[in-house]
């Protein structure tokens, strides 16, 4: 990506985020610098979950194939555990899961 840049801007980030820029520019051959301008330009290509025009519907759908997807990867890491593993990755999961269903409570996905 060979360009010259018009503005010049500094940022700050974490070591872990700026290690995944470093790790990704090279797995692309690229600085990283046109790494963060490529993803950041990709993102304003992709469009947002509100321009999708997602309805409640296709977001049920789409939850519940997500849903499924994950029970049966889990299901063939839960029969590689012992039983007790298994209850504690269980109740762990159904746990992490109503935390989750009480933050969507408080604020809904889409509007009603």
């Amino acid at each position: 990506m060979a360009r010259t840049a018009d503005v010049e801007y500094k940022m700050r980030m974490t070591q872990e985020l700026k290690d995944k820029i470093k790790a990704s520019a090279d797995q692309y051959n690229r600085s990283m610098n046109a790494d963060i301008i490529a993803r950041l330009e990709e993102s304003f290509n992709t469009p947002s979950f509100e321009q999708q025009n997602i309805n409640k519907e296709q977001l049920e759908h789409i939850t519940n194939l997500a849903g499924t997807a994950y029970l049966l990867t889990l299901r063939s890491k839960i029969a590689n555990m012992s039983e007790k593993e298994a209850y504690d990755t269980i109740i762990r999961i159904m746990n992490e899961a109503a935390h989750g269903f009480n933050a969507l409570d408080k604020k809904p996905l889409l509007d009603k």
